[in-house]
């Protein structure tokens, strides 16, 4: 345990309808992607956030560097408070906390060549001048590993794994502190996902890097995560390190290891398939969220919800089973 970097208190993220049916009754209805999530991310650290698509994992990345506005709960970054910052205030922060998302292609403008789109951020933010404008971004190109006759090209000329170094090399222009990852891999072919997953590696050790790395891949989140926190329907359900992998507590996290996949036949054995679908994050289950699929449900499961008080502990489990 470090420094606290980023400290997330209760945060939610409500979209309410507006639809036909919605206007006729007068009843507007509220989609809860995110319902009340609190952690910390240590600086240095690459905490990892993990959950069936969905659940709201994006949701609450976007959230964090406020390219949502929070319905309710606080945000800390370095101590301050940034939950209802604008204007000025938000430029500034944009600097220290940036994201690389999940499909590098439709992220870039097509219209812009490579220059072109590493130079917006340096311009932005004032990082260096006209003068010094092609040394910073052949800088930048040679850090993510690209070639400086790379820089003359548009996005669609490039591969999935050269436009995802683009996309890092982009956030990193402006030194953030904290970069969310969102699902930064899903889209690349598994060879090129090693080089990215070792590049991203390369840069936090020699750049002090915080990420929140989200994805639904759990052999990726065991790989890249110092600690890791597990989502189901806007909640987190289980947060600690290794020994969630090694030991799962939560029903939910116990059905998602079991599916990854094995040539071990005992492993194979022991899958658990989940019955039903997720819930709709309009209409969410009383009690439990998970208790509808949960195959170690009690009665008290539907009755009442397990107590999120205590989210932030080292190794937290939101079951009846274990409070």
């Amino acid at each position: 345990m470090g420094e606290t970097l980023i400290d997330v208190e209760d945060l939610k993220k409500y979209f309410i309808s507006s639809n036909f049916a919605s206007r006729l009754t007068g009843r507007e209805e509220a989609l809860r992607a995110v319902d009340g999530v609190s952690f910390d991310i240590y600086r240095g650290e690459t905490f990892g956030l993990v959950g069936e698509t969905g659940c709201g994992k994006s949701t609450l990345g976007r959230t964090i560097i406020r390219l949502y506005e929070p319905t309710d709960g606080k945000i800390y970054f370095k101590n301050t408070e940034i939950t209802s910052i604008k204007g000025s205030s938000l430029r500034k922060l944009r600097k220290d906390m940036q994201i690389v998302f999940q499909d590098p292609l439709s992220s870039l403008n097509p219209k812009k060549r490579i220059m072109e789109i590493l130079w917006e951020p340096l311009r932005l933010h004032n990082i260096c001048s006209e003068h010094e404008k092609e040394r910073k971004i052949f800088e930048l190109l040679e850090l993510v590993g690209l070639s400086k006759a790379d820089r003359h090209k548009y996005p669609h000329e490039l591969s999935g794994g050269m436009l995802q170094r683009v996309n890092i090399a982009r956030a990193l222009a402006v030194d953030p502190d904290f970069i969310v990852l969102d699902e930064p891999t899903s889209a690349l072919d598994v060879s090129i996902q090693a080089q990215i997953l070792n590049l991203l590696r390369k840069l936090q050790n020699e750049f002090r890097l915080t990420y929140l790395f989200i994805s639904h891949d759990l052999g990726i989140i065991h790989n890249m995560c110092d600690r890791i926190a597990v989502m189901y329907l806007g909640r987190i359900v289980e947060v600690g390190d290794w020994k969630v992998f090694e030991n799962p507590m939560h029903p939910y996290t116990k059905a998602l290891l079991s599916c990854v996949p094995s040539i071990r036949k005992e492993s194979r054995k022991n899958k658990i398939l989940l019955k039903g679908a997720v819930p709709s994050p309009v209409n969410i289950p009383s009690g439990c969220r998970f208790h509808p699929r949960c195959f170690l449900k009690e009665d008290i499961c539907s009755e009442i919800e397990p107590d999120l008080k205590e989210v932030k502990k080292d190794r937290y489990v939101a079951c009846h089973l274990y409070q």
